[in-house]
């Protein structure tokens, strides 16, 4: 699970700085929900938006407009952080 955690940190700093595709997008956030310890209701919350619209990019429906992901991918950096300290 370490190793997880270190290559989505690593994914998630690399791509916080480029333009991020919906796949790129989907695949970090289906990783970081199944190894973060977060609720879609607590990730909503934060992020501003509603729990259905955070299951939806987590199953990889819908993706927030481009402008947008940086943000998400800073604040899911924040948990990885914190989830690799915890350990």
């Amino acid at each position: 699970m370490i190793d997880d955690l270190i290559a989505l940190r690593q994914e998630l700093q690399t791509d916080a700085s480029k333009q991020i595709s919906d796949d790129q997008f989907h695949a970090a956030m289906s990783a970081a929900s199944r190894l973060l310890p977060f609720t879609d209701i607590e990730f909503a919350r934060e992020i501003g938006t509603s729990r259905p619209t955070i299951t939806r990019w987590v199953d990889g429906h819908t993706a927030p407009c481009p402008i947008m992901r940086p943000r998400v991918y800073r604040i899911l950096l924040k948990y990885v952080e914190a989830a690799l300290a915890g350990v």
